[in-house]
Order: structure tokens, then C-alpha cells, then sequence
């Protein structure tokens, strides 16, 4: 923590340097422009008389073009910059709220690495939405809206980026792009290569509960590397300026995925060690993903159309082999197939001075799952899941004076049968009947905007969640998942207050059926327990968020603060333990103008540990560093970042009744990475790609 506020410090001392030698940026609505060294104020502004942040309803709109966010590198650094949004490795999440959907224009993300191939110059501003409505399935806990600048002339913009990582091992991901618009016909195209080489150490504890007292210590070193292929064609055409029509073509293929752990570890039961065993794991992975979007954009008699068509096709393998020397321990086997078929209408119209919502969608969802174990240790499977689903939406919205209401209603039928071996399984298949409201106010108190909202929402379970196989992890610990788990109905209440660069957000959530971790016994065998997922009877979340956003000459800070207070009761080894331990998370990220087209990022992170659901996490903190400058008239683009320059170790614990799990890990987090990138006539084209059933989407994935 010291050396957050030792970097905290430092940065302001920078910019107090810094700003005698720049120009004030004063934003407009529109611009920015450069006031003469002749009349600039001798103290540090505050620049808020026109907000870079503005907010309507639950949703936190934050203006790119032409700010300092537009030079920031990639799509990933200018998320990170924005308040509400929390950035992992991995993953995008708007802070609270866990399933969010991201799309970029229309388009909806269906991979991370998306936004890393997106330029900053290229987006307009970025739309958070806490509090989804009855538009958004019932999956749908947050959204994230990247919208872009679209191409206004008829030229061919050309974007090519090369990145290059070294931590433990060496990385490379490899982009080029090209955006075409003759006329009314755009046409789009896009090629990505990445080498993924990573290295985790992990020091994981088991304490099982059995007839015996029994301790598992272990020591683990994992090494990821696979080589990963994509490529997406666009095209589309524009009738007039209301009117368009367009396909989109996906193809993601990851040829060669391997997964080495080298694993040593040590059984204690009562007191005596049973000695050291070393044993080694080699897990390949192969898989597929084909997906073709159609789309209509359009205006019938004043009403405002838009259908989309999904079909998408995946397939994964994977194979396991566990060694003990030269000698295999395990050898297993599984192949997932899955089809997704789905359409959406949407119909809105202006009507009795507010504006009318309604639509519905369809879907078809098939998978099918198989699991070979040759040495019969783990049982083999052969499952097949068909889920229907049915939904329909209305929502309307109105404003009287400075007094805005929406309210909306999601109803949505779900028929999910499923198979063992041929054999309808009764027990394991579900109907849903669900309706689902959401309603939000907008009101002013003074010069501060509110607005308070309610929304009713499903997480349901992934098909990996559902699936019946088991892994093979060591002699006393295997994973997999519940075929018995039910859909999580989660109940949301929002209060955000806003003024000028600061935004205060007040949140609760009642979730029932909550699905989180467990640890259960295997019927086989009492000394191993199994790593899976289950449903309990409820938990609550209570959420506050703070965050400040100034724009201050040439620095432009961001500090939050996030607040969690859980109220959830685990298993501890056949004793409740309560986890109510709560949260503070402290995000402080900087973007510095040195001077002309070269930008310094520093940004820290410190999380103070607490509990949620039945996970207990330590504390832990990050620091990052970068500079990017701009060449020939901001085409080509150098960006250098070190990323967790001290190396934050990840701590936590996991209870249940059967298994207390605890681990440390040092991740390959801190890495050196070298950007270049280069675009000709940097236009973007326009996208209007909507998918019909993103949460489904990502759910067979």
C-alpha cells in the first residue's frame, strides 16, 4: 500500500510540473481546442463546465472523441479509464454485477480480445448500463456499449498491429484489418493470429473431511500454450439513411491448446505425511467456433425495425493424459458439440409523447456431450441438452419536465430436456415460466441528477455447469460440474447520483438459488471430494460506489472506490460459517500529456480482501506503467506498458461442507509489452450486427 501512495504522490507532483508547460484543454460538446499560454490561469483547473461523463437513467455515458481517452492505445486502455467498469486479464464486467454483454456498435463481443484489437481513435464514447431492461434477456446483469465513428467517406482504411509480450515466456498477437465503403456498400475484413505462452505457480491446500483427519499439500506449476486463429468478413448495404441490410461471418479456430501441470503434493492423514508424489498432467484442447449474423436495420411507416438471425456452430476436444514417470495414472477424453439457431424482432415508435418498445425472439440450443475414461477411474458419459426458449418484451419510456420514467416487462418460456445415454433423464430436465419487470425513474435533487431503478433478472447455468463428467486433478480431488442445478433469480435495487465528474451509485441484490461453488464426496471413494457447483437457498449483496473523473489541464485521473458488504452463510466442514466479510476495492488510474502525442498511464489498484458467496480472498494490490507516442500524424502509433510491475499474488479460500480449499497463486502477470500499430485512412465502418441470444452465445461456449 505504501508504494501505491509513494506512485500516488508522484504522479500529482508530474502533473503540477507538467501543466506550466501545456496548453489548457477546455472540452465542448463537440471538441476540444487549445487556449493560448497568454491566458491560462496560474492554478490547477478543474476543467467540468461541459462533462466528459454524463448520465441518463442507470446508464454512465463517457465521451472518447476528442478527448484525452482517444489516444489512449486499445479499447482495453480506454475501459479501464472509465468509472463502473472493472477490467481483469480476461474479463470486462460493469463493477457489481457480474454477466455483462459488450458490444461494440451493434456488434455483439463474443471474445475479449475484441477490444484489444480496437483503437481508441476509433470510438466515440462508451455507454454503461447498470440496470438492463426488459430489451436485454434474462441473463443479462450489466451492459457495456462501445460506440464507434463511423466511415463518412468513401475510402478503404487499412489497420495493421503487431504486439509482443515477454513474462515468463514469450507472446505475440498478430492484426490486420481492412474497411471498405463504395457508395452505399461497406465491406469489412479481418485477420488475427496470437501465441499464447503463459506460466502460473500455485501452492493449493486440501482439507477434506472424511472419517480420518486428511490434509493434501501441494505445489503446482502450469504451463498455457496455443496458437489461436480468427477471421471475420462484414458486408453491407444502405437503402437510404433509415434503411440497411448486412451479414456478418465469424471463424475462430484454436488448433493446438496444451495445458502442462507438474504437480507434487503430499497426503497427511492424522498426522503422518504419506510421503511426496509426483505426477504430471498433459491436457490438449482443440476447438471451433463458426457464427453467421444476419441482420435488417430499418423504418416501416414511422416505425423503427430491427431483426437479427443467429446460427452458430462449436466444437471442442480435449484430451487428458496423467503420468507417473512413464507410467499413465489417467487417460480421458471428451468432445462437445453445439448449435445455436435463433431470430429477434424489435419494433419502437414514438406515442403519447414518450416512446413504445416491443419485440420477441426465439431459440434453439443443441449440445451434446461425451467423456471416455479407458482405466474406468471416472465414470463416462454420453449427454445431449436441447433448450428451447420463447421470449417477448414491452417497455415504454416518457419525460414530463426533468421527471423521466421507464417501465418494461420480460416474459420468457424455457424447455430444456435432457439425455443420458439416449434416456430422457425427467428429473434433470426444466420449464421455466418467467416474468420479468424492470422499471426506472429519473428525477433532479438540485443540481444532481438521480435515478433509482428496479430490475428482476436469471442467471442461468452454462452447459459446462451442467455437464456430468468429472476431471481427474490428483488421486484426491476431481472437478465437474451439476446437472441438477436450477436457474438463479436475482432482484436488483439502484440508486445513482450524479454531478459534473462525480458519480455515486447505491446498490442491493437479493439473489434465490445461488449458484456457487461446493465441494461434494464421491460415492466411489470417501477420501475424494469433487470440485463442483451448486445452488443455495439465497444470498444478499449490498454495493456502493464512488468515483471522481476531473479532467485537470493535461492529467486525466480516475479514482473509485467499491464497496461490498456480502450476507451469506457457507459450510464449513459440517459447521455454518458465516461470509459477511466486506469488500473495499480503491482504483486510481492516471493518463499524463508530457508533451505533444506521448502519454504516460499509471494505474494502481489495492483491494483490501473480504468474502463473497463462499470464497474468502486476501488482499491484494497492482501497478502498471506505460508510454505511447504518435507518429506521422497519429498513424503509426508505439506503445510500451509493464503490467503489474510488482507481481500481485492471488490468495483465497474456498469452504463446504466435504472440502476447505485454500490457494496462493503468483500469476504471469507481470509482463513487458510492445505495441505498434499503423492505420491507413483510420476510418471505421459502420457495424449493425445485434446478435439475437447473446447470453446463449456464451453459454455453449
Amino acid at each position: 500500500m505504501k508504494k501505491i501512495l509513494l506512485l500516488a504522490a508522484f504522479i500529482v507532483m508530474v502533473a503540477n510540473v507538467s501543466v506550466a508547460q501545456q496548453n489548457v484543454l477546455i472540452e465542448s460538446a463537440d471538441s476540444t481546442r487549445n487556449v493560448a499560454d497568454s491566458v491560462k490561469l496560474n492554478e490547477i483547473t478543474i476543467i467540468s463546465n461541459n462533462r466528459i461523463l454524463t448520465k441518463t437513467g442507470g446508464t454512465i455515458v463517457a465521451k472518447v472523441n476528442n478527448t484525452e481517452l482517444s489516444s489512449a492505445g486499445t479499447g482495453r486502455d480506454v475501459l479501464k479509464h472509465i468509472p463502473g467498469i472493472k477490467v481483469t486479464d480476461d474479463a470486462y464486467e460493469v463493477t457489481g454485477k457480474g454477466n455483462t454483454e459488450i458490444y461494440i456498435d451493434s456488434h455483439k463481443v463474443n471474445s475479449v480480445s475484441e477490444i484489444d484489437r480496437l483503437e481508441s481513435k476509433n470510438i466515440n464514447r462508451v455507454e454503461v448500463i447498470r440496470q438492463p431492461g426488459s430489451e436485454y434477456g434474462a441473463n443479462v446483469m450489466g451492459v457495456i456499449r462501445i460506440i464507434t465513428n463511423n466511415m463518412t467517406t468513401k475510402k478503404m482504411s487499412v489497420d495493421g498491429m503487431s504486439r509482443n509480450s515477454y513474462g515468463r515466456n514469450f507472446s505475440n498477437c498478430e492484426k490486420l484489418s481492412i474497411d471498405y465503403k463504395p457508395g452505399k456498400l461497406s465491406l469489412g475484413g479481418m485477420l488475427y493470429y496470437s501465441l499464447d505462452h503463459d506460466k502460473r505457480i500455485m501452492e493449493p491446500l486440501y482439507d477434506i473431511n472424511t472419517t480420518d483427519i486428511l490434509k493434501v499439500k501441494a505445489n503446482t506449476d502450469i504451463i498455457d500454450k496455443g496458437n489461436t486463429a480468427y477471421f471475420q468478413a462484414t458486408a453491407g448495404y444502405e437503402f437510404d439513411k433509415n434503411n440497411s441490410i448486412g451479414v456478418l461471418y465469424e471463424y475462430g479456430y484454436s488448433p493446438d491448446f496444451s495445458m502442462k501441470e507438474n504437480s507434487s503434493y503430499c497426503a497427511i492423514r492424522n498426522g503422518i505425511s504419506t510421503g511426496l508424489t509426483e505426477e504430471n498432467y498433459i491436457t490438449k484442447i482443440k476447438n471451433a467456433d463458426h457464427l453467421i449474423n444476419v441482420y435488417y436495420i430499418g423504418h416501416i411507416n414511422n416505425w423503427k425495425v430491427n431483426f437479427n438471425s443467429d446460427i452458430v456452430a462449436s466444437y471442442e476436444k480435449t484430451d487428458q493424459n496423467g503420468l507417473d514417470g512413464k507410467d499413465i495414472i489417467i487417460e480421458t477424453n471428451a468432445k462437445n458439440f453445439s448449435n445455436l439457431y435463433a431470430e429477434k424482432l424489435n419494433f419502437s415508435h414514438n406515442i403519447l409523447g414518450g416512446e413504445i418498445k416491443f419485440g420477441g425472439d426465439v431459440s434453439f440450443i443443441s449440445r451434446r456431450s461425451r467423456f471416455r475414461n479407458p482405466q474406468n477411474i471416472l465414470p463416462e458419459s454420453d449427454n445431449k441438452i436441447h433448450e428451447s426458449r420463447e421470449g417477448a418484451f414491452t417497455e415504454y419510456s416518457i419525460t414530463a419536465g426533468s421527471i423521466g420514467v421507464n417501465a418494461g416487462l420480460r416474459y420468457e418460456h424455457t424447455d430444456n430436456k435432457y439425455w443420458d445415454s439416449g434416456i430422457l433423464i425427467q428429473q434433470q430436465s426444466r420449464t421455466y415460466n418467467d416474468w420479468l419487470p424492470t422499471l426506472s425513474v429519473d428525477f433532479p435533487i438540485g443540481v444532481i441528477h438521480s435515478s433509482v431503478s428496479y430490475t428482476v433478472k436469471k442467471n442461468r447455468p452454462s452447459f459446462n455447469r451442467l455437464q456430468s463428467n468429472l476431471n481427474y486433478n490428483n488421486s484426491y480431488i476431481y472437478e465437474g460440474g451439476n446437472p441438477l442445478l436450477i436457474a438463479e433469480t436475482d432482484k436488483n435495487a439502484e440508486w445513482d447520483l450524479s454531478y459534473k465528474w462525480i458519480v455515486l451509485q447505491l446498490s442491493y441484490k437479493y439473489a434465490k438459488n445461488f449458484i456457487d461453488f461446493d465441494g461434494r464426496s464421491y460415492d466411489k471413494n470417501p477420501d475424494v471430494a469433487i470440485f463442483s457447483i451448486t445452488n443455495y437457498n439465497h444470498a444478499q449483496f449490498a454495493n456502493a460506489s464512488l468515483y471522481l473523473s476531473p479532467v485537470i489541464k493535461c492529467w486525466s485521473p480516475v479514482f473509485g472506490i467499491d464497496f461490498t458488504k456480502p450476507f451469506f452463510t457457507a459450510m464449513n466442514k459440517g459447521e455454518s460459517k458465516k461470509m459477511d466479510n466486506p469488500t473495499f476495492n480503491f482504483t486510481f488510474n492516471n493518463s499524463l500529456t508530457v508533451f505533444k502525442n506521448c502519454i504516460v498511464n499509471l494505474d494502481m489498484n489495492y483491494n483490501t480482501g473480504g468474502d463473497y458467496g463462499p470464497c474468502h480472498s486476501d488482499p491484494f494490490q497492482t501497478i502498471s506503467f506505460g508510454i505511447r507516442k504518435s507518429f506521422l500524424k497519429k498513424s503509426l502509433d508505439v506503445q510500451l506498458q509493464m503490467n503489474d510491475i510488482f507481481v500481485c499474488h492471488n490468495d483465497y479460500s474456498l469452504y463446504s461442507n466435504k472440502l476447505v480449499y485454500s490457494k496462493s497463486t503468483i500469476p504471469d502477470s507481470r509482463q513487458a509489452l510492445l505495441t505498434i500499430r499503423y492505420t491507413f485512412n483510420p476510418q471505421k465502418s459502420d457495424r449493425h450486427v445485434n446478435h439475437v441470444s447473446d447470453e446463449d452465445i456464451n453459454r455453449i461456449k
